[in-house]
């Protein structure tokens, strides 16, 4: 290359092109030279070796390169998650070589697999975290809520009293809202009413709030009346 020597341009623009390669040992290449030369992994040149990586088939070397970004952005989590669901739905990987799943990777996985109505796969997900914290159980119970449609409500709740019952976490008014919602998009409104009366804290007005969203949803006009009256004395 004589005097020209890549710089950050440069490794950004042709890792795109390397990805559709599949030029494993280039792209490796091209992070090495970015190590040496001290070339800084933001945000975008990480998100183009994650991409790369995922690609190319070394799902583990993406992860690191995704736990080293300090500042993650939309773009680095698009990133790692595509990469990672490639990697998740290809059998033959998944069988040779156990892809490690922390809890914010895994939390944003159950996340994406919930919404997209692929709420087995986000369970699947969650049962490989070997140590689950607040955030995770957070990520299942609120998928739970998406996958309400699927007759999977009583999984949901079943989520919620194992984080209680059985792990001993302490739930967060989230949890609580969440397990509401759960049981409020499936018609069940006076047992979500009884649950928020049994909490052992006082429902905040977001509770309340989630209650009073699925009394609309499902035109129950009476306790939509009801809940209208608590928040309105929760007022200052």
């Amino acid at each position: 290359m004589g005097e020209v020597r890549p710089n950050y341009v440069t490794l950004v623009s042709v890792l795109p092109a390397i990805s559709r390669l599949g030029a494993l040992e280039l792209g490796k290449w091209v992070h090495l030279y970015a190590k040496k030369k001290e070339i800084e992994i933001d945000n975008v040149l990480g998100s183009a070796l994650i991409d790369m990586y995922s690609k190319c088939g070394s799902i583990d070397t993406a992860v690191q390169v995704f736990k080293r970004i300090s500042k993650l952005n939309t773009i680095t989590w698009s990133a790692i998650i595509g990469g990672s669901c490639n990697a998740w739905s290809s059998r033959g990987y998944s069988k040779k070589k156990e892809i490690e799943i922390d809890n914010v990777l895994g939390s944003a996985l159950i996340d994406m697999y919930s919404k997209c109505g692929s709420i087995d796969m986000a369970v699947q997900v969650f049962k490989r975290i070997s140590k689950l914290n607040t955030i995770t159980w957070s990520a299942i119970i609120g998928g739970s809520c998406n996958a309400c449609h699927a007759g999977l409500v009583e999984e949901g709740c079943l989520f919620f009293n194992h984080m209680v019952n059985v792990v001993g976490f302490e739930p967060r008014l989230e949890h609580y809202g969440c397990t509401v919602d759960v049981l409020g998009r499936a018609g069940l409104l006076k047992e979500g009413e009884q649950f928020i009366l049994n909490m052992p804290r006082t429902p905040d007005d977001v509770i309340w709030k989630a209650l009073l969203g699925v009394c609309k949803m499902h035109g129950n006009i009476e306790m939509g009346d009801r809940m209208d009256r608590i928040l309105m004395n929760m007022a200052p």
